[in-house]
């Protein structure tokens, strides 16, 4: 796990950036920005349409609360949030739905799972995809099935 945490870091700021150079680079011309490697935006995995925004709650170093998040997920133009999270955030789980919900943004994934989670989704027919991560066999404190 140790090895994933930087990679996993490293990924989601890659996504930030690239969100990020969309805003940045509003001199291009419009048939310049509909183009990513040959393919048209819309059919580009990296499209802006196609970024989750993944691990800003746990890894957040401004310890955002639910409101600055989603506010600053708008202003990124991130359209889908995957929620990883810790203990200490679930009080405001319901909270962060409906703040995404306010600014627009898909509830689009949820890490792990959670008991008042799921009575949430319910309650707000959220239908998100669970995300969960297989245990490694080689690690050491891994015990053989």
């Amino acid at each position: 796990m140790s090895r994933i945490k930087p990679l996993l870091q490293a990924f989601v700021l890659c996504l930030i950036v690239a969100s990020i150079s969309g805003q940045i680079d509003d001199t291009c011309s419009a048939q310049a920005k509909l183009r990513v490697a040959g393919e048209s935006q819309a059919s580009s995995v990296f499209a802006r349409e196609n970024l989750v925004a993944w691990c800003i709650v746990p890894f957040d170093g401004k310890k955002r609360g639910p409101a600055e998040r989603a506010a600053m997920c708008a202003k990124l133009g991130l359209k889908k949030v995957a929620y990883d999270w810790r203990n200490e955030h679930v009080p405001t789980f319901e909270e962060e739905i409906l703040e995404y919900r306010k600014h627009g943004i898909e509830y689009f994934a949820f890490w792990g799972g959670h008991e008042e989670a799921y009575k949430l989704f319910k309650k707000y027919d959220l239908h998100p995809q669970i995300w969960r991560t297989l245990g490694s066999p080689e690690a050491a404190n891994q015990r053989p099935v």
